[in-house]
């Protein structure tokens, strides 16, 4: 299916990105890190979210250019709505009639969109999202990793959980901490 997304989004130009009402790390930083992702792919991209960036988030590279809103407005070719299982989880007006891509990580993700790739073997959507950055050949600059390691980290828990080993969110917080000179946790 991350075949299918690429070649979706390779035929497209412009794309909004949006996530669930309320977001948490994992929607935000995904949300952040894709449009960086779809800019470096020469997309022209933007995160919409009904609720803004929560405060907590707000230090993350490109935080302060994301849209709050309670519609969509703009001609955009494309929504990729990441993490959330259905158009009216976001809470945004405007996204019926549009095509669609759901990326998802969630076991209880459903396939509402034009292209659904869901993988409930992924910790995080960011995991997927950093999958896709590689196959489409985009390097993970430090701000697209802070994003990633951000996401991965609040949804996995993993400086705090020892105990829990899943060696690809590892190895994808790893890199992503590397390139953005984040020091591993002691």
């Amino acid at each position: 299916m991350l075949d299918e997304v690429l070649k979706q989004i390779e035929q497209r130009k412009s794309f909004l990105l949006t996530s669930h009402a309320r977001p948490d790390g994992d929607a935000v930083g995904s949300a952040l890190a894709c449009c960086q992702v779809l800019r470096a792919m020469g997309k022209e991209a933007q995160v919409v979210l009904k609720d803004g960036v929560p405060r907590i988030y707000k230090p993350l590279p490109f935080a302060d250019t994301v849209i709050t809103a309670e519609s969509v407005n703009g001609r955009y070719e494309a929504a990729i709505i990441l993490e959330c299982d259905s158009i009216q989880r976001t809470r945004l007006q405007g996204l019926e009639g549009r095509f669609l891509i759901s990326i998802d990580h969630h076991l209880s993700g459903k396939p509402f969109a034009q292209v659904n790739w869901i993988d409930p073997k992924a910790v995080a959507t960011a995991e997927m999202v950093y999958r896709l950055a590689r196959a489409a050949g985009v390097k993970i600059s430090p701000e697209i990793a802070t994003c990633l390691y951000t996401a991965v980290l609040t949804n996995t828990h993993l400086p705090w959980h020892g105990s829990w080993f899943w060696p690809a969110p590892i190895r994808c917080a790893a890199r992503a901490a590397s390139i953005s000179g984040i020091p591993p946790p002691k």
